[in-house]
């Protein structure tokens, strides 16, 4: 956990948040202020989602970021139905999933995976984590041709949101059949560099990028998306660097807004530079009892918080 929390740090430092061990969740990491005071109307952090979801998007939101539409901007995909609200949006999606939109038979495929469902995401994220993973090492590798740092530099992001503790949660989902498909949708790896990167040729097989697609790393995929994810509209998540490593608490100082494409992280009161950083994992529901069985069920864990000592 020191490497981790180096490592968060180094990440942190042009915020004005740094990490540390955990006081609301023992043998975890927290995240605590530099000092005393912070303006509550400015953002602590303003990031951009690594990949976000929806388990059902209306036809006025963004398929990328899930905002609500006001000026649309069409797919580059002919044929293609997904709307966006910026440019950059639609090249995030079209980075991570053009490969697949492309083929014939696309659609018939996203449809097989989103059958794969568990708490708050699908087969369809597990897919979109899959290609943020491949096209970050395809990045890096193109950097340094160095097989072994392209995947962990790759891997970094995640492995910073890896929960600390061994957790036993029953996903309902055949991790091999899964994995499976996703690679049957990506084709070969040399054929997906082919066609993201024309302009770069490789000889390269990429036989290391065979980790990311065994049972326990898809099971930790899975992991992260029940653990890691937070709410950013109705029905739909996202995992962020920073915001998602934040502990819960019934009782919280912060609380996180999505809007334009992005996550801000507010103050809402004045705390101490000993107060450690926690938002809501569960702001919806106010009985005690539901709490805990939610927290218990979902997410593995019973909430310590004052407000729960005093089941209130």
């Amino acid at each position: 956990m020191k490497q981790n929390i180096t490592a968060l740090n180094k990440l942190l430092d042009p915020t004005p948040i740094v990490a540390s061990y955990s006081r609301q969740a023992p043998d975890t990491v927290g995240l605590y202020l530099h000092t005393n005071i912070a303006p509550k109307s400015e953002p602590l952090v303003i990031e951009r989602p690594l990949i976000c979801w929806s388990l059902d998007q209306p036809t006025n939101q963004c398929a990328n970021c899930f905002c609500k539409v006001d000026k649309i901007v069409t797919c580059r995909v002919d044929g293609c139905q997904d709307i966006f609200c910026s440019q950059r949006c639609e090249e995030e999606l079209f980075q991570s999933l053009s490969y697949a939109k492309c083929r014939p038979g696309v659609y018939e495929q996203f449809a097989e995976l989103r059958k794969y469902k568990s708490g708050n995401f699908d087969g369809v994220t597990i897919f979109k984590l899959y290609t943020l993973l491949i096209s970050r090492f395809f990045e890096f590798i193109i950097e340094s041709s160095d097989e072994k740092q392209a995947l962990l530099k790759a891997m970094q992001p995640l492995a910073l949101l890896k929960p600390q503790q061994p957790i036993k949660h029953d996903f309902n989902i055949p991790f091999d059949k899964l994995t499976a498909q996703i690679q049957q949708i990506l084709g070969p790896f040399q054929r997906l560099f082919s066609y993201l990167y024309p302009d770069k040729y490789t000889e390269f097989k990429f036989p290391a990028l065979e980790v990311f697609f065994r049972r326990d790393f898809c099971k930790f995929l899975c992991e992260i998306c029940t653990f890691c994810s937070i709410k950013i509209s109705e029905n739909a998540f996202g995992l962020f660097k920073i915001c998602s490593i934040l502990n819960h608490s019934c009782c919280p100082n912060c609380e996180t807004k999505f809007f334009n494409g992005a996550l801000r992280l507010f103050l809402t009161g004045e705390i101490q530079e000993t107060d450690e950083l926690v938002i809501n994992y569960c702001c919806d529901i106010q009985n005690y009892t539901e709490r805990q069985k939610y927290l218990q069920d979902q997410l593995g864990f019973s909430c310590q918080c004052q407000k729960c000592l005093h089941q209130e």
